[in-house]
């Protein structure tokens, strides 16, 4: 009887790979390939070398004490993934000088339908929650001929860097049911956000702002427990007679079941005898809860890049402003974290059809409605320019106006009615 393997097991099975043997070959590859001055430069240090690093952080926990906890991080962060992940992706290949898009690419064919069971966008939208949550996303690559036939995600939690003088990275371990697997480092693709103190292993914005979030989620909380008669004693009932054990528990019933619960907030408070009641908790207004919320929402949605109107926070929002805060939002976070995985997809994936950039992986933001007055301006200094002589090609360049570079488009043009000033004649005079 066959034995059935896991999901992981059946896509890492179409490649080499095994288990962790510290004592292979390929572990002692000989000296460390930093060298100055014929003295190594340790960059690992000993304690790691030749050993997986593993993050006290957790991705899981992040989304279970954080996305899935404040609506303020769940607000950001999946404004996040749906920004990045309605962006098209384009493969470029050089022609000549220039480059051109080929929608028939390998590469482009593999952002259509990464594997069987998802599309590039939900893979764009998960790596983007892993890295905004837990500082790291990974692909897997699925080699076929040299050539990378599918693309699946990993989660963080279960995988991480192995670490050589010799070689700065051997690999990557991955846990499987309490197995150790190998995985070469060339069938990874390792987004991050880098952690300047773990230059092998992301930060993430979540963990930066976990206090935040705390305050946050222990605000929401002790609110839903006001409405329950808080955790602590509002006050003291006070009499100035002893009660016997009977009294005091038919005291104690009357006053739960006739004043606390939400259903009974507000409820006078009728007391008989000598009694006096004495505060001892602060109310909402003295807690300032709309002013705290307030404070704590803007350093989370800081934390993420995310300006508080995009997130339903319209306190001290105009409509200029919300305009101009989709704008910061899409110039300022979304257009810099793209600039992040179009440089690590053309490290890690475009490499594999030529070390000299033949192909090229990118973005196109042309249709972001967010960035169309960034566009017109673009526009209308590419027109002067070009009416200065400036060629097409140049300005496509420098503008970044992703337009695909024409013939003749490296040679300057200026208008034909252009004289040169000495050889205008005495006697002209410009028409009206």
């Amino acid at each position: 009887m066959p034995v059935k393997r896991s999901l992981w097991q059946r896509i890492i099975g179409r490649t080499q790979i095994g288990t962790i043997d510290m004592s292979a070959n390929r572990y002692n590859s000989g000296e460390p390939a930093f060298v100055k001055g014929g003295i190594p430069i340790p960059l690992i240090p000993t304690a790691i070398n030749r050993r997986a690093y593993w993050s006290t952080w957790s991705t899981e926990d992040a989304v279970t004490n954080g996305y899935a906890a404040s609506v303020f991080v769940y607000a950001c962060v999946n404004k996040l993934m749906k920004a990045a992940a309605s962006v098209p992706w384009r493969v470029k290949v050089r022609s000549g000088d220039s480059y051109e898009t080929d929608d028939d690419h390998p590469i482009a064919k593999l952002f259509r339908r990464p594997n069987q069971f998802a599309t590039f966008q939900n893979q764009i939208e998960t790596i983007t929650s892993h890295l905004f949550l837990g500082g790291n996303a990974i692909f897997y690559k699925v080699p076929v001929a040299g050539k990378t036939a599918e693309l699946w995600i990993v989660r963080p939690d279960y995988i991480g860097p192995i670490m050589s003088e010799a070689n700065y990275l051997e690999g990557y371990e991955y846990k499987l049911n309490g197995k150790k697997i190998f995985v070469p480092y060339e069938n990874i693709i390792h987004f991050m956000f880098v952690d300047p103190a773990t230059p092998w292993w992301g930060i993430a914005p979540m963990k930066a702002a976990s206090k935040v979030v705390d305050t946050d989620i222990d605000s929401v909380n002790f609110n839903k427990i006001g409405l329950q008669n808080r955790g602590v004693p509002d006050g003291i009932i006070a009499l100035n007679q002893n009660l016997t054990q009977d009294q005091f528990d038919s005291a104690k019933d009357s006053i739960r079941e006739g004043y606390l619960g939400p259903d009974n907030a507000h409820t006078p408070l009728v007391l008989s005898g000598e009694a006096r009641w004495q505060r001892t908790a602060s109310t909402p207004a003295e807690l300032d809860f709309i002013k705290s919320q307030s404070w704590t929402a803007e350093r989370i949605c800081a934390v993420f890049g995310v300006p508080p109107p995009l997130i339903g926070l319209y306190e001290k929002a105009t409509l200029t402003n919300i305009e101009t805060a989709r704008l910061i939002f899409w110039q300022d976070t979304v257009v810099p974290y793209l600039d992040d995985l179009k440089d690590v997809l053309n490290h890690s994936l475009a490499y594999e059809y030529g070390e000299n950039a033949e192909v090229v992986i990118d973005y196109d933001v042309s249709e972001v409605q967010a960035l169309a007055s960034v566009f017109n301006e673009k526009i209308t200094s590419a027109v002067k320019l070009f009416q200065m002589g400036v060629p097409f090609n140049e300005i496509n360049q420098r503008l970044s106006l992703d337009f695909d570079d024409i013939a003749g488009g490296d040679q300057g043009w200026i208008p034909s009615t252009f004289q040169p000033s000495d050889i205008i004649p005495d006697d002209f005079e410009p028409t009206e």
